[in-house]
């Protein structure tokens, strides 16, 4: 038989694609490395090219993006389908911004709206979905512009002004209780301190203690309102990757 026929038939009844379509991913990609080896033209062919990075990518390894990316190049004009599994495989990688360059010209819009919501640009995946008229997808999206944040200065200006009452406002009553409680005890040990003329332990105090709390509670309600926020918005994002059956 010649060598041809052989390369025929190893790319016909290929062992890698058959591991590969059976979900056996790091197998599969084994098998694609030592395709390539023995007969490299087989890089050539986009859907084993594509089905080696899609493995590489299941198996969490880290040289898959930038073999999603290498197959871009090489095989430019993409098609519908594979624009679409490189979108997916890019957002799973925290790359929304080549899904979203891929998606641009493309028909996929819930996927487009999507990319942008990743980038907080939730107005801007709204007016694609107007445009579309996706009236579901955009009334998760109006629900969420309706909620007004919690503002991160405003938080700490409470605590600055009463410790314990910016953690409250950012949704964390027991923390807000707990700082009022600590900065009023450092408070009255300090006064006591002083009332008592032992300025060194009230500067000790003052230091070590008193400022300590007081700005923790400061800063402690701005990491409050920014985690309360990321939980809102995360809510939502979940909300619409769920109604696309987007799956990480």
């Amino acid at each position: 038989m010649s060598l041809s026929f052989l390369l025929s038939l190893s790319i016909s009844a290929s062992l890698a694609d058959s591991l590969f379509n059976s979900g056996f991913y790091e197998p599969a990609r084994i098998e694609y490395a030592r395709e390539f080896y023995f007969y490299p033209e087989l890089r050539d062919r986009r859907a084993k090219r594509l089905n080696y990075a899609l493995c590489l990518h299941h198996e969490g390894n880290a040289l898959s993006y930038f073999e999603l990316q290498r197959f871009t190049i090489d095989f430019t004009p993409l098609n519908k389908d594979e624009i679409k599994i490189l979108a997916n495989k890019y957002i799973d990688l925290g790359d929304s911004y080549r899904a979203q360059e891929l998606l641009s010209a493309t028909e996929e819009y819930r996927l487009l709206a999507y990319t942008h919501i990743l980038q907080h640009q939730w107005t801007k995946a709204r007016h694609i979905l107007r445009q579309n008229d996706d009236s579901v997808l955009t009334d998760i999206i109006d629900r969420y512009l309706e909620l007004k944040p919690k503002n991160a200065n405003t938080a700490m200006f409470f605590s600055a002004f009463c410790p314990g009452l910016g953690e409250t406002y950012a949704g964390d009553p027991k923390t807000g209780i707990k700082a009022f409680l600590v900065n009023t005890g450092s408070v009255l040990l300090l006064y006591n301190a002083i009332n008592k003329k032992k300025y060194v332990d009230a500067g000790l105090i003052f230091n070590f203690l008193f400022q300590r709390f007081y700005f923790g509670s400061i800063f402690n309600a701005k990491r409050l309102v920014l985690e309360h926020n990321e939980n809102l918005e995360s809510k939502y994002i979940s909300e619409f990757a769920e109604q696309i059956h987007f799956k990480h």
